[in-house]
């Protein structure tokens, strides 16, 4: 589910500005028109963090409920030191 949090932010700005809805897609609309570069960095900003933290947050839910991403790590780390 982590990782689809990027296509879902892209159709909350897609799904905003088609239907005229109050929220961050029509924010970054309205500062694309109106050159507002400020406040688009700070909105590209924000969601690249959100994306960013939910994908970790995701990974460390794997590596928890599945050890055999930790094995997986642990070998690929051995092989490599062995060559």
């Amino acid at each position: 589910m982590a990782l689809s949090v990027p296509h879902i932010l892209g159709g909350i700005y897609i799904v905003e500005t088609a239907f005229s809805y109050p929220g961050i897609g029509t924010l970054s609309y309205e500062s694309a028109k109106y050159a507002d570069y400020n406040m688009l960095m700070i909105l590209c900003m924000m969601t690249g963090i959100t994306v960013i933290f939910c994908n970790i947050i995701g990974g460390i839910i794997n590596e928890q409920s599945d050890p055999r991403v930790k094995a997986n790590e642990i070998n690929e780390l051995s092989e490599v030191t062995k060559a």
